[in-house]
Formats: structure tokens, C-alpha cells, sequence
């Protein structure tokens, strides 16, 4: 998430640590990054990617990236670096690279190689500041640090297994890895891939939501990727478990939270009338583990590759006057083992608008519910009904966790100078009371608010 930035003026860089939707917020106003050419090393040796001061050493990373991965001999000129403020993979520092080629005696021409690249690298200092800035309890912060820096690694190394997983014949589409690089105690860790902007848009306004053509491509890649994890065995062993991904929320200290809730019930009560009952909300996140569980046995769903993270802004669909093709999805740090619900449910609450979502939600599962049917032979599903239970029950804690993350992220997304801030965090707002009204009326009509 970013505020703009005009050319020659400090760049404010927002960071989330981002995980199942909850974000602590810190604001970099004092870093002196700026949106035009800049060093490469300048940017990134304070990252620990232990590189030396010669900028040739990043023209060499990413020419023998692009080389391996086509095979080629191709020759880079330049690389000139243009920080990503903000950019998504919030816990990640992320340069673009403008580049000229060389492609004399190579049959190749400009358009059949890369003019772009970006290049990702883990920033593991970043939530020993937010942490610090979100709590007043340092021996809770400290302990939660220590744990977070190998969490970070961690995700990190999961984008990396992610992309090795895919190789060149991915099961949806995503941005072209042209390298990785696991963090370990001997190497700092990096990605070079693909700029998606040079054939997509992602949307910088996340309170601009999916029109149904767009949620049915979506459901359609879902599909694709789900039926890719029932008939492929090799993804699961080292992704993280659906705990490894909640892990973070239960480290979180209790008047983090609290203070997160305050926040929330004030904005969305003046903007919509809604009220929030913090005291549920708490209640059912710290439960979710639990609930999770009744559902993956009750409900008898699937375990597929989840994102876990699917953001609008983390989707890019293609340039057309229609734009309902997805071209790339990104950022797959959070992947990891879930039910085949939980990238749907993720979707539906935070992408959807109200009005599209209750109209449309039994056409979308009947829609999914249809096409995996046709697509899986081998695996057993659920009925349609237990599907629609099931979706139900998830709905209800994604739309809760959705509370919580409202008041870390509202003010970030959308920019306050901007003539339709107001409209933009209205949108937000009062897709969020809706999901949580129909959330809270779901578990009153099944008797679970005990």
C-alpha cells in the first residue's frame, strides 16, 4: 500500500506485516527512497543481500537469471533500479528494473525478452519496528520479534518453493520466475521475476471490487488450481499447515487487538451505524483454529494449495477494453495447506461488494461446485449442500478477521488527498458491515454465539 508520491519528493513507504488479513501499519515518512532512477545497491545492500558496492554484481544476478531460465547468452547493458514503494509483498522490498538488452547474433529481437524485471528480497527488520510502534509492552514485542524473523524467512522460502512447485507449466497463471534464491544463514534470499505491468494492471484502489466476470474467471482458476493439488503430490509435504499459517495470530498481544477493535468500532459506526461487538469478534478469531478443524472433518472438504492472500491488488487481469482475463497473480508468500473454501471465502468477503455477493453467492458455489465435478474423478467431494454449509461457516470468520484488519488498513489504502478518499473508505466500510452482519446473523440462526 502507498500514498503518491511526486517525482523528487519523499516517498512514504507503508509496510503491513500482512497475515490471514490482520496488518500492523508503519510509516516510513522518514526514509529518503524516490520514485526515478536510483543506485541498486544504494536500495538493497541495507537489506543484508550481501553484495558488494559495485553495481555490475545486480546486472549479473539479472542476466544470468533471464539466461538460464531461456537458455540463451543474452548480454545486459544497463539495469537502472526504481524502488517499489510499497509494492505488494509487504514484507518484502521490491526494486524494478528497467533493462537493455543486447541481442546481436542472438535471432532474438527487443520484444522476445524481458524490458523489465522485478526483484524481491525479505526485509526482516521491519517487524521489529512495526512491532515496537504497535505495542507498548516491550517484553511482548521482543518475543514476538524473535519469532517473526524466522516467520519471515519462512514465507519467503515458501514463495520460492511455490514457484519451483509451478516451473514453467504453472496451474494458473503467475508471474515468470526467472530465479530464486532460499534465505538461509549463508544467503539473504531473493526472487527475480516477471513484471506483470508489462501485459496486465493490478488495482492500486481495493475498494474498487470484482464485477462478476471477474469472479467468475477467478472461480474458474480456483478450479484449475484445486484440481492441480488433488492430482499432484508433490506440493504438499513442504508447504506450511493451515496452524503454520495462523501461527502469527496467536503471538499477538491481547491489547494489540484491543486497541485495533476500538479503532474499528469508532470509524464504522460513524460511517455506516453499524456496531461491533469487540467482544465477539476477539471470541471467534482466538477460536478459529478450533472451528477450522470441526470444519475440515465434518464438512469433508478438500486440501488444496491455498494463496492466501488474494487481494485485488494481487491480481493482475489483462489490458482489454473487457479486462476479465486474469493475466498473473503474485505474491504467494502466504501459501500454504487449506480447504478448498478458504481462497473462495477470502474473495467473496473482500473483494465483493454486498449487494453483488448476496445476489450472486449461490450462483459462485453452485459455479465452483459445477466445474471441480467436472474437472476431479478421483477425489471425493462434497455434496453441493455440504459445500454451501461449509462456505457459510467460513464466511463467518473470514468476515471477522476482516474487522480486525479494517482499522490497520483503511487509512493506508486509501489516499486522504485524494477527492474520492471519502467515497473510496465508504466503500470499504460498508462492504465490511455488511459481511459482518451477515456473519453475526448466521451464527445466531446456527446457534453458535455461545
Amino acid at each position: 500500500m502507498r500514498t503518491k508520491s511526486a517525482r523528487g519528493k519523499k516517498l512514504v513507504v507503508v509496510a503491513v506485516i500482512y497475515t490471514h488479513s490482520l496488518g500492523f501499519l508503519i510509516d516510513f515518512s522518514h526514509v529518503d527512497l524516490y520514485s526515478f532512477r536510483i543506485k541498486p545497491t544504494e536500495f538493497l545492500s541495507p537489506l543484508s543481500l550481501q553484495m558488494t558496492d559495485d553495481d555490475q554484481r545486480i546486472r549479473l544476478v539479472l542476466q544470468e537469471a533471464v539466461n538460464k531460465y531461456y537458455g540463451k547468452n543474452l548480454t545486459l547493458i544497463s539495469a537502472d533500479g526504481v524502488a517499489v514503494a510499497g509494492g505488494k509483498g509487504f514484507l518484502s522490498s521490491i526494486v524494478r528494473f528497467n533493462l537493455v538488452w543486447s541481442v546481436n547474433g542472438t535471432g532474438l529481437t527487443d520484444d522476445d525478452i524481458p524490458k523489465t524485471l522485478i526483484f524481491k528480497v525479505p526485509y526482516l527488520k521491519l517487524a521489529d519496528v512495526i512491532l515496537s510502534k504497535a505495542s507498548g509492552e516491550q517484553t511482548e514485542v521482543r518475543k514476538v520479534c524473535d519469532a517473526n524473523e524466522d516467520w519471515i524467512t519462512k514465507i519467503h522460502n515458501t514463495e520460492c518453493l511455490i514457484y519451483s512447485l509451478f516451473g514453467k507449466t504453472p496451474p494458473v497463471p503467475v508471474a515468470i520466475c526467472y530465479m530464486s534464491e532460499l534465505r538461509t544463514d549463508h544467503q539473504a534470499g531473493m526472487l527475480v521475476l516477471q513484471n506483470l505491468q508489462e501485459i496486465g494492471h493490478a488495482w492500486e484502489d481495493v475498494s474498487q471490487g470484482l464485477n462478476l466476470k471477474q469472479l467468475h474467471s477467478m472461480i474458474d482458476l480456483l478450479c484449475r488450481l484445486h484440481t492441480w493439488s488433488l492430482e499432484t503430490d508433490s506440493w504438499s509435504a513442504n508447504v506450511p499447515s493451515y496452524k503454520e499459517y495462523l501461527r502469527w495470530m496467536t503471538t499477538m498481544p491481547p491489547d494489540t487487538i484491543s486497541e485495533l477493535m476500538k479503532k474499528l468500532s469508532v470509524t464504522l459506526q460513524r460511517i455506516t451505524g453499524t456496531s461491533v461487538d469487540i467482544g465477539l469478534v476477539k471470541r471467534l478469531t482466538s477460536e478459529h483454529f478450533a472451528l477450522a478443524e470441526e470444519q475440515l472433518c465434518d464438512e469433508k472438504l478438500p486440501i488444496v494449495l491455498v494463496h492466501g492472500d488474494l487481494w485485488v491488488n494481487n491480481i493482475f487481469f489483462d489490458n482489454s477494453a473487457d479486462g476479465s482475463s486474469v493475466v498473473g497473480i503474485i505474491d504467494w508468500q502466504l501459501a500454504h495447506r487449506g480447504t478448498c473454501l478458504d481462497d473462495l471465502v477470502h474473495l467473496m468477503v473482500w473483494n465483493v461488494d454486498a449487494e453483488l455477493r448476496r445476489s450472486h453467492q449461490d450462483e459462485i458455489l453452485e459455479h465452483y461446485f459445477d466445474t471441480m465435478s467436472r474437472f476431479v474423478s478421483d477425489t471425493e467431494l462434497p455434496s453441493l449442500q455440504q459445500l454451501k454449509d461449509a462456505y457459510n461457516k467460513t464466511f463467518a470468520i473470514q468476515a471477522m478477521f476482516f474487522v480486525i484488519d479494517f482499522s490497520c488498513i483503511v487509512n493506508e489504502i486509501v489516499d486522504a488527498a485524494s477527492k474520492k478518499a471519502e467515497k473510496q473508505t465508504a466503500t470499504i466500510a460498508w462492504r465490511l458491515a455488511s459481511a459482518y452482519e451477515d456473519a453475526v446473523q448466521y451464527l445466531r440462526g446456527h446457534d453458535l454465539l455461545v
